[in-house]
Order: structure tokens, then C-alpha cells, then sequence
């Protein structure tokens, strides 16, 4: 190779087709393209690429979409929606053409149709607007033929939209029928595919044509006819296009030239005409108006009714007698229509309810067979072929005057009381000669002496129309002396006289008694006062009988009784009778509450009952296992003691929450008993019943104590302690005895344990473990403190929750070897402390550092047992009470 122009000089070179070409990659794709690129050949084989060649084919149909071009992306278009088409991809070079790269594109699923251009007007009437629509300017259904069409027709006056289908995806016009005349209409119309509706094309607005006016209307008809009225309808009129807006009626008499308008373009189908003259014809018309105008009327011709007679005048008596009345009145005057008769009403007394009706022919009428002095009221009606007048002024007229009545026979006794008799007479018309008897008067008056009773007449009746009477509230055992007479329209018949004399009767039986109180050894009855008869009460005799067959009578001035010194469950028998001045009265019958044997009223005295509540019950003395009570014996109620019941209940959280804890009886003669077997420190009730054959009485009042504590806490012992820990690490003196006191404190008894943590026994050891940890002695009582502690839950809880890395290495067993068993109840603790605050509290505390300062530590902790309290300065102070501060 030589420098300017060079010439290359040695073997041939041999090339090849590019080869390692990648298939075509999709960037984009459309219903009806695909939008491809690719990248070079990886391996070009000496030779630079001179062109790309696309081919894409589907369903047999194969298109060329670049030949030999150099270009790296392409759009092909003009496919068919969601179809996949093969791609073929080969390179070109000088020495030839690639392998093909192959692989399958699909192209988009069909978009809906574009939007339609605006509906047209081809025609239109009053009810129907035909449109078109030109699909000439319609763009693309984009990818999908169209299906049908939805046509939305709005009216513009606010009447709502309404939509239909065009199932014809050929059609290109439509007729809307049923619409209403002289309305604006919008409307839109949308094409569908199987992707799916197109936007609505742009609203086009037509109006439809105004309507015809109504048609002839049918003649108005009638619907009620008087003499001097009509009322008139007509049937609904025929509007084509709308509703009508109105009728017109007019009305004129047969002959006339003027109209009267009655309505005008009003919505009413009836009408009623006054003041018409009778038998006489009128023509009637109406006709119907839409907004267009009016149409053309319907007229027909009717005639009024002819009308009864004017009311009859002159109405006057002309005869009359005791038995009889004659009237008259002038002759009625016609309406239309010829008098044939009248019709007479009449009504004889007082009662105007109740008339009796005649006929005549005449202008005359005679009433007779009448009682003297008989009010008669007269109404008179004109009768005619158009009907009754309306009737004439109610007259009133009298018949003649009758005689007094004659002396009737005098009254009989039938039937005498001691205090009322019942008189009776005879009904006898022939002692009143042309009048009824309209009624009796009745008097009378007693014989007593003077200034004992009231001497004066009583009238009991007058004007009665009866024949027997009973005269009531008579003195006993005096004579007295009752006047009777007859009464007509006249006037009154001379008094007939007749006498008795009522004598007095013993007293009518009371009540049945009743029971009004009893016992198991008494019995009280009462009973009502009984209705005397003319003699007083004087007292009561009461009868009093046993199962057994004894009597016993007992005399009593009042209306009560009690029996006493009776067993319990006696049954005993009463009867009682008044005592008065005329005898004995009679004895009690029926019974009210009890059983009745005869006469005879059974009650029995009450079953007996258990004893009342002991009310004097004291507590006597507390131990720590046991308490005694006394009491005092109970009131009896009809049985002995036979015993006693003492219950003890062991007091809850709950201020109801009580459970029974024992319950012992004692002898009827014991009034004191100790109740054992029971826990210390522990809250109860006790309360004693007394027994007997009727059953236990109420429980007494409660009485709440608390039993001692066996083993008393040495707090002071304690305390002291801690302090001399305390003070030994200040001066930086060791203390070897501190945690094995407080170890020998807690081995005692387990709540002995916690409380030397609550006091602050545990964090006294602690620091002492880490003041001193060449110090044997503390590590061993310090580690034997806290296992001591963890044998316990609660005391387990404190270790826990104060000092996790050392609650860890206990369960983790990687620190102090314990006992498994103290392990077991470590691992206790840890699920009960999960339940109580939950696994995210568990998990913070176990993690939490046991380096960390014990100040910072026990300010964010808190301990959550006993009644303990941690403070800055790591000591856990306790705010447990002594037995003497807790009284």
C-alpha cells in the first residue's frame, strides 16, 4: 500500500448476507395500522446494509410494506381491526439478503364511528317532523361497520327527551310521528359499532305545524230538566294535533234573533240555565277552540218542563162543632198545566211529626170524628200533570168544648206494704160524655199525732194517664187516708176517697259477712247494715259454729265481729241476724269470699307462718379462718323454732358479685355459732334464717367483716433493709448480709416475696449486684432474690418489666442455671404479659437494654403490679398500705 491514490493488493475477500437479525418490535398500533421498528443486524459480514425489506401478510393476503429501504421504522396502514398479521424482516447488503425475521402483530380492536354530521328537514306536519342524514361527509366507522342508529328527540319547551333505535345501518332518514303541534324539537342522532356509540351529533331544531281547528261538535245534550231551569253537557271535542282550549256555549229562546253567551273558551263540559219560563223551547249551542281558533258549533233545541200550581191562598174555617171541623180556601192558579185535585195534610194534638193525608176535588174538606177542643193543623197542596204546588201556610184551627167528667167508682187497696201501698181504679169512658179521659189526679195524706210527722196532702199525680199507682214512703202503723178524680179537656170529676193503715216488719237479713282481717288465732268479719223496715236496729246476734259441732251466739251493737282464741287452720261457721223493736230479723244468706253451707258463712283462720326476721345479729369476734356471730330469738308466728341457718358469702370485685361460701345450722336453743374454714385477708357476709315447720324465716340483716392476715408482712423489717443497703453503697462500704436477709424474708411466704420487691427489695439487690460484683455473697443473694421472685407471677411481672436483659437470660437459660421449673413459670409470665398488654409491649420490653440507666429505664416503664412505683432514682417505693393505715 502506497501513499496518494492506493491500490489494495494481496487475496480476495469473500462476503456474506448480514445475518442475527431480530424480529420487528410493535411501537404503536391503531384499529387499522401498526406502527413497527427493528434494529441492524447484529453481524453485518464485511459488507455495509443497503436496505430493509417489511413484509406483512394475513389471512392469504400478503403486502409489502418496505422494499429495500433504509429506514428502521415504518406505519403500515390500512389493515384490518383486531386481526393478527405475520411480519416478515430481512436485511440487505451487497453480498445478498438475511434470513427473515418473523413475528406475529395484531392490530387494535374497532374505535366507535366518528361523529355524524347535523340531522336535516326533509318534511313536516303538525304531529310529525321526517329528517335525514348524509353519510357522504361521514369520515370513518373506524375499523367496524356501523350497526344501527339512536335518534334522540328533545322538546325544547321542557317536555322531556325521548330515544329510539334505527335498526337499519342502510338507512339515511326517519319519520317522527305522535308529536304535538306548534312545539320546537331538538334533534340528534348517533351511530353504533361493536365498539360502540358515536358522539350525538350536533342538536338541529325544527318546529312542527300548527294544528287544524277543532272539528263540528255534537249537539249539547240534556242532563237535568225543571221548569225553570236546564242543565246542559256536552261530550269532549275532536282537536286534531292538541288539546282543546276552551268551549263557547250560547243559548236563545225559540224565535229569537239575540244570543246569550253563557262561556266563553272555557274548560267546562256542563252548564246550567236559570230563570227560564216553563213549557217553552230554547235552543242550545257550543263549539270547541284550540289555539289555532274556534270550529264550528253543534246546536240543538229543548224544551222546559211545565210547573206545578202557584201555592194555595186563603186558607180559613168555615163550620165547626165539638167533633168536627169544615174549611175552605180559593181555587189555585195554573202553570202550564190544569188543577185536578188537592191533597190535604192534617195533624190532630200537639205531635206536628206525625200528619194523616186526604184528597179532594174542590177548594173544600170536613174533618170529623175529633175530640172536644182538638187542635187541628191544616196544609194544603194544589195537585196538577206538572205536579204538587209548594205546600200553603200551616193553619190551626179548634173544635168545640166537651162536659166534666162525672163521679167515678172510688179506688181499691191492691197490694200493702209496711211502707207503700199500691192503689188501683177503673178506666170507665162513659163518665166523660164527648171528650176522653186525659188523666188522673191522686192525693194523700197520713194520721199521725201532732207534731210526730207531717199532717199535709201529698199529691203523687196529676194529669197521669194510668190506672194503678204505688204510693211509697207511708208511715208505719198509721191510717192513711188517699183521694182520686178523672180529668177531660173541660176540667176535672168530684175526688173519690179510700184508706189503709201499713204496719212495721223486723229488719231484712244483711249482708252475707265478709272476712276483713285474720290471724292464726283470730278471726274479724264484717258485714252491711240490712234495710230496716219500719223499726230500727237494735243490735246484732251472731252464730258462730265449729267443725266439730259447737255453737257459740254473741251479741254485738255494731256491724263487726272478732273471734279470737282459735287454733291455726281453724274453720268456723257465721250467721248473723238484726234485733229491732217489731223481732228478730232474718239471718244472712249468701256468701261473698268463703264457703256457704245453707245459711252459713265458713272462713278459716291463717296457716302458720315461718318466724319473723332476726333483727338483733351481731359479729362477735374475727380470726383469720373464722368469725362468730350472736343473735337473739325471733318473733313467732304460729309454730316454734326449730332451728337456725347461718350462710356465709364471699365478697366479689363486683359490689353484687357475691358467692356462697358455706352455710351451717345450728340448734333452736344455740343464739351464737362460729363459721370456719375460711380464707384470710378475705372479704365477707354472713346472715342467719330461723327454721321451723313452716318454713325458714327471712334472712337477717347482712353484716360484712374481713378476716386477719395469718402471717403478717414485716415491713418494718424490710424497710430497714433496704435502707442500710442503701446507705452501705453511699459510703461505699460492703454489705454481705443485705440481700440474703431480704432472700430469707422472701422464702417465708410468696406474698412476703412480692413484697419485698414492692418495698424496693429488688432494686436494692440489683445495684447491690452491680456496686459490689466481686462480691460473692450479694451475686449469690441477689440471684437467688430474683429467683425466688420469677417462682412467682407477680413477682415474675417486676423482674420482668424492671429488668428484661436478666428476664431474658432466665428463659433464654444462658445466664444463671435455675431450676427447670422456675424456667416453666417464666415462661408463664411472658404469655401473661402478652394477654395483659399485648405482643408489640412484650417485644419493646424484651429488647430494650439492660444497660441502659435504671433512672431513664424506670421513667418510660411502669411496673403494672402490687402496688408499687418506681421513681428517678431507681428505687421501687411502695405505696401498699399497713394493716393499721388500711383500717
Amino acid at each position: 500500500m502506497t501513499g496518494g491514490d492506493a491500490t489494495v493488493t494481496g487475496s480476495t475477500r469473500c462476503y456474506t448476507p448480514p445475518s442475527d437479525l431480530l424480529p420487528a418490535k410493535l411501537l404503536s398500533r391503531r384499529y387499522d395500522s401498526l406502527s413497527v421498528g427493528w434494529e441492524p443486524p447484529l453481524k453485518m459480514n464485511g459488507s455495509p446494509l443497503t436496505g430493509y425489506s417489511l413484509e406483512v401478510s394475513a389471512g392469504g393476503v400478503v403486502r409489502l410494506a418496505v422494499d429495500h429501504q433504509m429506514v428502521e421504522s415504518v406505519v403500515v396502514d390500512g389493515l384490518l381491526a383486531d386481526t393478527e398479521y405475520t411480519c416478515a424482516l430481512v436485511a440487505h447488503n451487497q453480498a445478498g439478503t438475511s434470513d427473515p425475521a418473523v413475528t406475529l402483530l395484531s392490530t387494535g380492536p374497532p374505535e366507535p364511528p366518528e361523529q355524524l354530521p347535523p340531522v336535516q328537514l326533509m318534511s313536516c306536519s303538525w304531529e310529525h317532523l321526517e329528517i335525514g342524514w348524509d353519510l357522504q361527509d361521514f369520515e370513518s366507522t373506524n375499523g367496524a361497520p356501523i350497526l344501527w342508529y339512536t335518534l334522540t328527540v328533545t322538546d325544547m319547551a321542557g317536555g322531556g327527551t325521548e330515544s329510539f333505535d334505527i335498526k337499519n345501518p342502510t338507512a339515511t332518514s326517519c319519520r317522527c310521528g305522535e308529536l304535538d303541534a306548534s312545539r320546537e324539537y331538538g334533534l340528534g342522532i348517533v351511530a353504533h359499532n361493536r365498539a360502540g356509540p358515536s358522539v350525538q351529533s350536533a342538536l338541529s331544531c325544527f318546529s312542527t305545524q300548527m294544528p287544524p281547528v277543532p272539528n263540528r261538535m255534537e249537539p249539547p245534550f240534556l242532563t237535568a230538566a225543571h221548569y225553570h231551569s236546564l242543565t246542559a253537557a256536552w261530550k269532549p271535542a275532536v282537536t286534531p294535533g292538541c288539546e282543546p282550549t276552551g268551549y263557547s256555549f250560547r243559548w236563545r229562546k225559540a224565535g229569537e234573533a239575540q244570543w246569550h253567551e253563557e262561556i266563553q273558551n272555557a274548560l267546562l263540559r256542563s252548564i246550567t240555565l236559570y230563570d227560564l219560563v216553563p213549557a217553552t223551547d230554547y235552543q242550545l249551542s257550543v263549539n270547541a277552540h284550540n289555539i289555532t281558533g274556534p270550529g264550528p258549533a253543534g246546536v240543538t233545541v229543548v224544551t222546559t218542563p211545565a210547573a206545578p200550581p202557584e201555592p194555595v191562598q186563603g186558607v180559613s174555617l168555615t163550620d165547626s162543632s165539638w167533633d168536627s171541623v169544615s174549611i175552605g180556601w180559593e181555587t189555585a192558579v195554573a202553570r202550564g198545566a190544569a188543577v185536578t185535585g188537592y191533597r190535604v195534610d192534617f195533624q190532630i194534638g200537639a205531635n206536628k211529626e206525625e200528619w194523616s193525608s186526604a184528597h179532594t176535588d174542590t177548594p173544600a174538606f170536613t174533618l170529623d170524628s175529633l175530640q172536644a177542643q182538638d187542635q187541628v193543623w191544616v196544609r194544603i197542596w194544589a195537585v196538577s200533570t206538572a205536579g204538587e204546588s209548594e205546600p200553603s201556610v200551616v193553619t190551626r184551627f179548634h173544635s168545640g168544648y166537651a162536659p166534666c167528667p162525672s163521679v167515678m167508682q172510688p179506688p181499691v187497696i191492691d197490694n200493702l206494704t209496711w211502707d207503700s201501698v199500691t192503689i188501683a181504679w177503673c178506666r170507665d169512658p162513659s163518665i166523660s160524655p164527648g171528650a176522653p179521659i186525659t188523666g188522673y189526679s191522686l192525693r194523700w195524706k197520713a194520721e199521725v199525732p201532732k207534731g210526730v210527722g207531717n199532717e199535709s196532702w201529698h199529691r203523687e199525680l196529676y194529669h197521669a194517664d194510668v190506672s194503678t199507682f204505688q204510693l211509697k214512703g207511708l208511715v208505719p202503723d198509721a191510717l192513711h187516708t188517699v183521694l182520686l178524680s178523672a180529668h177531660n179537656s173541660s176540667g176535672s170529676s168530684p175526688e173519690v176517697a179510700c184508706e189503709s193503715r201499713p204496719c212495721s216488719l223486723p229488719p231484712l237479713a244483711p249482708s252475707p259477712p265478709v272476712l276483713v282481717g285474720s290471724d292464726q288465732e283470730s278471726l274479724e268479719i264484717r258485714w252491711l247494715e240490712p234495710q230496716t223496715r219500719g223499726s230500727e236496729v237494735t243490735g246484732y246476734t251472731v252464730c258462730c259454729t265449729g267443725r266439730d259441732g259447737w255453737c257459740m251466739v254473741h251479741q254485738t251493737s255494731d256491724a263487726w265481729f272478732k273471734l279470737s282464741g282459735l287454733e291455726p287452720l281453724s274453720k268456723i261457721g257465721f250467721t248473723v241476724a238484726a234485733d229491732s223493736l217489731a223481732g228478730l230479723g232474718e239471718t244472712s244468706g249468701s256468701c261473698i269470699g268463703g264457703t256457704t253451707r245453707g245459711a252459713t258463712v265458713e272462713f278459716s283462720t291463717a296457716a302458720p307462718l315461718p318466724p319473723e326476721p332476726i333483727q338483733m345479729f351481731k359479729l362477735v369476734r374475727v380470726g383469720f379462718s373464722e368469725a362468730t356471730v350472736e343473735w337473739e330469738a325471733p318473733g313467732l308466728r304460729g309454730c316454734e323454732v326449730d332451728g337456725y341457718s347461718v350462710t356465709c358469702f364471699e365478697k366479689g370485685d363486683g359490689e353484687e358479685e357475691m358467692r356462697t361460701v358455706c352455710q351451717q345450722e345450728a340448734g333452736p336453743t344455740l343464739r351464737v355459732h362460729t363459721v370456719q374454714g375460711l380464707e384470710e385477708q378475705t372479704k365477707y357476709v354472713v346472715v342467719v334464717q330461723a327454721m321451723s315447720s313452716a318454713g325458714k324465716s327471712r334472712a337477717s340483716p347482712a353484716i360484712g367483716f374481713q378476716t386477719a392476715e395469718q402471717f403478717p408482712i414485716p415491713y418494718a423489717r424490710i424497710v430497714d433493709i433496704i435502707n442500710a443497703m442503701s446507705n452501705d453503697i453511699l459510703r461505699g462500704q460492703v454489705q454481705d448480709d443485705g440481700c440474703s436477709s431480704l432472700v430469707e424474708i422472701a422464702s417465708q411466704h410468696s406474698h412476703w416475696a412480692i413484697a419485698v420487691a414492692q418495698l424496693g427489695g429488688l432494686a436494692a439487690c440489683v445495684r447491690a449486684k452491680r456496686a459490689y460484683p466481686a462480691s460473692a455473697q450479694i451475686q449469690a443473694g441477689g440471684d437467688a432474690l430474683l429467683e425466688r421472685l420469677c417462682r412467682h407471677p407477680d413477682g415474675g411481672l417486676l423482674v420482668l418489666k424492671a429488668y428484661s436483659g436478666i428476664f431474658r437470660a432466665l428463659v433464654d437459660m444462658t445466664a444463671i442455671p435455675w431450676a427447670m421449673n422456675t424456667q416453666a413459670t417464666a415462661r408463664h409470665i411472658l404469655a401473661r404479659f402478652q394477654k395483659e398488654c399485648g405482643t408489640h409491649a412484650l417485644h419493646d420490653t424484651l429488647i430494650s437494654s439492660d444497660e441502659e440507666p435504671a433512672a431513664t429505664r424506670l421513667r418510660r416503664m411502669s411496673v403494672g403490679a402490687g402496688n408499687a412505683q418506681f421513681h428517678s432514682d431507681g428505687e421501687i417505693r411502695s405505696t401498699m398500705r399497713l394493716p393499721s393505715e388500711r383500717q
